[in-house]
């Protein structure tokens, strides 16, 4: 080891402990959050894993701005814009 003082590994070792277990906690209530759990966040787990589409009500909850803006191009579609237009 190099010629430090002790108090810098343990200042070193508990950065390290409390950086940890905040990462599990931000993993965790990540992971809550997408499970849908929540009211606001339901239908996020199909947007991961489905087709990568988020229901308008749940965009409007999470990203109102957003929302907002391209408004013209949700109406009538509850899944947003289509991918192609029908010939």
């Amino acid at each position: 080891l190099p010629a430090t003082p002790q108090w810098v590994f343990l200042i070193a070792i508990r950065i390290h402990i409390y950086g940890a277990w905040i990462a599990i906690i931000a993993l965790c209530l990540h992971a809550f959050a997408g499970l849908g759990v929540l009211h606001t966040h339901c239908g996020l787990l199909g947007a991961m894993f489905g087709d990568g589409t988020v229901p308008v009500r749940t965009a409007r909850t999470l990203w109102p701005g957003w929302t907002q803006k391209n408004l013209h191009d949700l109406k009538g579609n509850p899944h947003g814009p289509p991918s192609h237009t029908p010939s």
